[in-house]
C-alpha cells in the first residue's frame, strides 16, 4: 500500500482522518491494513478519534482495528479524542472496551487530557464510566493539578464535587493551588481556595502559592491570597521571600501590593541576599527605586561582604549602579575578600559602570586581600577596553599582588595578546618577576599562551 511520503501514512489513514466513510470501506475491501502505523505509532484509528470522525471510527472498529492501540508516546485513541472533546467518539470507544484508565508514557490517562484541555463534557463522562480522578503522571500530576494550571474553572469545580483531593502534591511537591497561582488563574484559585486548599502548602523547596504567583507577577493572585491570610514573610528553603522573588523579577507592581501588605524589605536569604540586591543585580531600576524610596538599607551586605552595588557593578547594570549611587551607596564598600564594586566591574569587563564609578571617585588602585587592582582584574579576564580605560585613568601598571604578579604577568599567563601588546606599549616592565622568580614570557611558555613569541621579540627572558 501506498504511504504519503513525510509521515508514512497510508491512503487509509489520510481517508479516516478526514472522514471520507465511503473511501475507507473501498480501501479496507481492497485489503488496506487496518492497523498500520504511521512514523508517529498512529493507527487510523488515532487519526479518526482525534479528529472526531465517528462513523469511521465505528467503520474501523467493524473492520478489527485496534482499539487499545499505542503510538510512540503511549497515546491511545482514547485519550486523542478525549484531549480534543469528541464526546460521540469517547463514548464509542468505551462502549467499545476501551480501557479508561490506560496511561501513556508519561503517566497520563485520557482524564488528565481532557482536564487538561478543559473538555468538561468529556470529563463528566469519563468519570461515570470509572475514569480514576485521582490517578498521578510520572511526575505526580492530577487531572485536577493540569485543569487548575490551564484556568478550567468549570473542570476544576466537577473534579472536586467528584471528589478530587485538592491538597494533593506532585513530585515537587507542588498542588493544584501551587499550579494556578504560578499561571495566574485567579478564577480557579479562588475556587480552589473556598473547596479547602492550603494556602500555606510548601514544596520540596519551600515555595508556596504566593511566592510563585509573586514571582510571576500575578498581582490579582497575589492580593486574593494576602486576602485570605497567607503569611506574605514565609521563607523558601533559600530564605526567599515572596518579596524577594518579586524583586529577582522585576515585578514593580507585586512588590508595590507586597509592601504595602507587610512585605519585610529587610528580610535576608540564607546567603544574606536582600531584595533590593536581587533587583539591583537584575537591573530592575524601577523596582530598585521603590525599595529604596520605601527605605531599603542601600549599603546592607551579604554573608560575602557584597553590597547591591557590588552585584549591580559585577552584572553590568549602569542604570541601576548611576541610581544606586545617587541614593548613598557606597562605591569604596569591600567584600569579605576586599573586592569593590570597580574590581567587580572591571574583572567583567563593564567598560561603562568602570566609567561612571571612576567619574565618581572610585579608588582605581585598591586592592583586595590578594594585593589585585582593578586592572589586574582587568588584565586577567583580557578586557583591553577596560585596561586602557583604567590605564587612561591613571591606574598603576606596576601595581604588585601579594605574590608579586604585575598586570603584564597576569594577562601574559592567560594568554591574552593584546592586552599583553597594550601594556607593554604603555611602558609595563617586561621583565619584572613574581615571588617564585617567573616572569611574563616563562608563565605564557609554560602554559602555552600564544604571547610568548611577542614577549621574546621585546626583550622578554625567562
Amino acid at each position: 500500500m501506498l504511504r504519503e511520503w513525510r509521515s508514512c501514512r497510508t491512503p487509509l489513514m489520510l481517508a479516516s482522518s478526514h472522514g471520507h466513510l465511503d473511501v475507507v470501506k473501498l480501501l479496507i475491501d481492497r485489503g488496506a491494513t487496518v492497523n498500520d502505523k504511521d512514523m508517529d505509532g498512529w493507527t487510523a484509528l488515532h487519526l479518526a478519534a482525534g479528529n472526531g470522525q465517528v462513523v469511521v471510527v465505528t467503520l474501523l472498529l467493524e473492520r478489527g482495528a485496534g482499539l487499545r492501540a499505542k503510538s510512540n508516546t503511549g497515546r491511545t485513541p482514547l485519550i486523542l479524542a478525549s484531549f480534543h472533546g469528541h464526546l460521540d467518539v469517547v463514548k464509542l470507544l468505551i462502549d467499545r472496551g476501551t480501557p479508561v484508565n490506560d496511561k501513556d508514557m508519561d503517566g497520563w490517562t485520557a482524564l488528565h487530557l481532557a482536564a487538561e484541555n478543559g473538555q468538561v463534557v468529556v470529563v463528566t463522562l469519563l468519570l461515570e464510566r470509572g475514569a480514576d480522578l485521582t490517578a498521578k503522571s510520572n511526575t505526580g500530576r492530577t487531572p485536577l493539578m493540569l485543569a487548575s494550571y490551564n484556568g478550567h474553572s468549570g473542570v476544576v469545580k466537577l473534579l472536586i464535587d467528584r471528589g478530587a483531593p485538592v491538597n494533593d502534591k506532585d513530585m515537587d511537591g507542588w498542588t493544584a493551588l501551587h499550579l494556578a497561582a504560578e499561571n495566574g488563574q485567579v478564577v480557579v484559585v479562588t475556587l480552589l481556595l473556598e473547596r479547602g486548599a492550603d494556602l500555606t502548602a510548601k514544596s520540596n523547596t519551600g515555595r508556596t502559592p504566593l511566592m510563585l504567583a509573586s514571582y510571576n507577577g500575578h498581582s490579582g493572585v497575589v492580593k486574593l491570597l494576602i486576602d485570605r491570610g497567607a503569611p506574605v514573610n514565609d521563607k523558601d528553603m533559600d530564605g526567599w521571600t515572596a518579596l524577594h522573588l518579586a524583586a529577582e523579577n522585576g515585578q514593580v507592581v507585586v512588590v508595590t501590593l507586597l509592601l504595602e501588605r507587610g512585605a519585610d524589605l529587610t528580610a535576608k536569604s540564607n546567603t544574606g541576599r536582600t531584595p533590593l540586591m536581587l533587583a539591583s543585580y537584575n537591573g530592575h531600576s524601577g523596582v530598585v527605586k521603590l525599595l529604596i524610596d520605601r527605605g531599603a538599607p542601600v549599603n546592607d551586605k551579604d554573608m560575602d561582604g557584597w553590597t547591591a552595588l557590588h552585584l549591580a557593578a559585577e552584572n553590568g547594570q549602569v542604570v541601576v549602579v548611576t541610581l544606586l549611587l545617587e541614593r548613598g551607596a557606597d562605591l569604596t564598600a569591600k567584600s569579605n575578600t576586599g573586592r569593590t564594586p570597580l574590581m567587580l566591574a572591571s574583572y567583567n569587563g563593564h567598560s561603562d559602570v568602570v566609567k561612571l564609578l571612576i567619574d565618581r571617585g572610585a579608588p582605581i588602585d585598591d586592592k583586595d586581600i590578594g594585593g589585585y587592582t582593578a586592572l589586574h582584574d582587568a588584565a586577567r579576564n583580557g578586557h583591553i577596553g577596560v585596561v586602557n580605560l583604567l590605564l587612561e585613568r591613571g591606574a598603576d601598571l606596576k601595581a604588585r599582588t601579594l605574590y608579586n604578579e604585575t598586570p603584564l604577568i597576569v594577562a601574559s599567563s592567560k594568554g591574552h595578546l593584546d592586552v599583553v601588546k597594550f601594556l607593554i606599549d604603555r611602558g609595563a616592565p617586561i621583565n619584572d618577576m613574581d615571588v617564585t622568580g617567573w616572569t611574563a614570557l616563562r608563565y605564557s611558555k609554560n602554559y602555552g599562551k600564544k604571547s610568548s613569541d611577542y614577549l621574546e621579540s621585546k626583550g622578554g627572558i625567562e
